[in-house]
């Protein structure tokens, strides 16, 4: 009969390396998500995580080799160094490269969006919000990173609603290089009215629909107004568009519930910034996780009720689990 052993520097280092793995692991999400291929990055980032569980359990085992006595540690530590950490590393980040893959593969009839209309708030409470224009700063930049498959059109807004740049390629430079243009002559003034804005997008999205292309919103604003919340979603509803929002409730409280409410009604999500030098990752993550998902983020909009996809990453736990539990029989 087996006999249970425990090692309580083991067990310490073993939380140190989680530690240490989820830090960096975060590290990379923030620093190289839209950057590196995402099979690369989920790779590297079971890899490392890999390789920091592995160095810092045989660690303990070399120091106090209470799990496997102090034989295993004169014959095979020598071997061990050399071969089980590296091991671990090549075999999660192969893990990684594999399950990232399949889970970017889609089996169902669910579409990312291809035409991206931002409707951004110009209201006179801008000038105190987002007086350096970080939200008009996102709304260019994100046009420049756009694929060029994929279209773009731009909304603003106060207590009306004015198309800024109409549907438009990405792949086009001129227009393009326009709509940024364009978004940089935006100025704050005025009173807010979301409900309006939200009808003229509908219109503009109607205007310019093609088929075979599915649109979605992305909706800025640091303010509350009063709207008839199930009729102006009612339109986004009947068409299966998601309505995704970024707001600030540390500067309206009640403008972010409306703009959480809105985003629920529609299957999409809700970001809440504190400050408006995060407008741009925020404008960025939303594009991006609309079109990729990654194995350890969470899913939003089209993809957060997608039964592969939790299946999958439930097998991908179980996975690492297995290769965890192989290591073990080493210690």
């Amino acid at each position: 009969m087996p006999v249970r052993k425990f090692s309580f520097l083991f067990f310490v280092f073993s939380i140190i390396a989680g530690l240490i793995g989820a830090v960096i692991g975060e590290w990379l999400l923030e620093s190289y998500y839209g950057v590196w291929p995402n099979i690369l990055l989920m790779g590297v980032y079971f890899a490392q995580l890999a390789f920091f569980s592995g160095l810092f359990c045989l660690a303990a085992e070399l120091i106090t080799p209470m799990i496997n006595g102090r034989s295993w540690r004169l014959e095979y530590s020598g071997f061990s160094w050399k071969v089980l950490v590296p091991a671990s590393f090549v075999m999660l980040f192969v893990g990684g490269v594999l399950f990232q893959f399949l889970y970017s593969l889609s089996f169902s009839n669910v579409k990312p969006p291809d035409d991206i209309v931002m409707v951004l708030d110009i209201s006179d409470s801008m000038n105190k919000t987002d007086p350096d224009h970080e939200s008009l700063k996102a709304a260019g930049k994100l046009i420049s990173n756009m694929k060029p498959n994929h279209r773009a059109s731009v909304l603003s807004f106060n207590e009306q609603a004015i198309v800024t740049k109409s549907m438009f390629k990405i792949s086009d430079k001129k227009e393009r290089a326009d709509a940024i243009k364009e978004i940089n002559l935006l100025a704050a003034s005025g009173s807010t009215d979301i409900g309006n804005a939200l009808d003229t997008a509908i219109q503009e999205i109607d205007d310019h629909s093609l088929a075979g292309r599915k649109p979605m919103v992305i909706l800025f604003s640091d303010g509350y107004s009063e709207l008839d919340l199930d009729a102006v979603v009612k339109p986004y509803q009947n068409k299966d568009i998601v309505i995704n929002t970024i707001g600030m409730s540390r500067i309206d409280k009640s403008g972010a519930q409306l703009l959480q409410s809105i985003a629920s009604s529609t299957g999409g999500s809700f970001y809440d910034v504190k400050h408006a030098n995060e407008l741009t990752n925020i404008f960025e993550k939303i594009y991006l996780e609309n079109q990729d998902r990654l194995l350890v983020t969470e899913r939003h909009g089209l993809f957060q009720d997608s039964t592969y996809l939790s299946v999958l990453r439930g097998l991908n736990f179980d996975h690492r689990g297995i290769i965890w539990a192989r290591f073990g029989n080493y210690f």
